[in-house]
């Protein structure tokens, strides 16, 4: 009768993890695989741990339930509102949208907001970029060979190309306006976001990639191209 009992939960809980992978939103998988787990685990207990596998369903089953528990909390965070402050939010609305707002706060705060006035220079050409720069405000010179040959508006990375390369700047960035405000990424957090969060990672690489799309589609400059 127990070996029945226990068949029965396995065959239970066998059913609900097929039903999890049948699930497309990834919250509900996890919640349900999760669910399904448990059974397995309920099975493995009334079956008697003392039993042949028993102690190796209820070991792997708990890491795994863990597992689901800690990415589910992740993504209820994600998907959960987050209140921005007036100008970050300002920022990510209008040029971050595709990112969640818990994953660009993440990304802003590694970030460093940087002033500048008139003539101050952001970029030299010739020189590495070890700055990544997306200009939040004010109206930049693209120069090449001391000539001026376009201009940046605000909204748009500054030689996103060549930094994530690991090349040169291809020409020198000025401020064109009375002032102007930059949001910078060092190489070195960024590097360290690459090893510890590679998907959030990812997510800003799309997020750059997008933005040069659009810069390329309104006929603005390009920097570091």
């Amino acid at each position: 009768m127990q070996i029945l009992t226990t068949d029965i939960i396995f065959v239970a809980g066998e059913l609900v993890l097929i039903l999890s992978f049948l699930c497309r939103d990834m919250l509900l998988l996890r919640v349900i695989n999760a669910l399904g787990q448990v059974i397995y685990i309920t099975g493995a207990i009334i079956g008697g741990l003392d039993s042949p596998g028993m102690k190796v369903i209820l070991l792997f089953g708990s890491i795994i339930i863990l597992i689901h528990v800690k990415e589910s909390i992740y993504l209820i965070r994600e998907r959960s509102p987050i209140s921005l402050p007036a100008a970050v939010k300002q920022t990510y609305q209008s040029h971050f949208y595709m990112m969640s707002a818990y994953d660009f706060l993440k990304i802003y705060k590694l970030g460093k907001l940087q002033f500048f006035k008139m003539d101050d220079v952001i970029a030299w050409q010739g020189t590495p970029l070890v700055k990544l720069c997306f200009l939040n405000t004010g109206e930049v010179e693209i120069i090449k060979d001391n000539r001026v040959v376009a201009h940046l508006q605000s909204g748009f990375f500054i030689g996103e190309m060549s930094f994530l390369k690991g090349g040169v700047a291809n020409a020198t960035v000025r401020v064109a306006t009375v002032t102007a405000e930059c949001l910078e990424w060092d190489r070195e957090a960024l590097n360290k976001l690459k090893k510890q969060n590679h998907n959030l990672y990812v997510k800003f690489e799309q997020a750059i990639a997008f933005n040069l799309i659009r810069k390329l589609d309104e006929g603005s400059a390009v920097v570091g191209k």
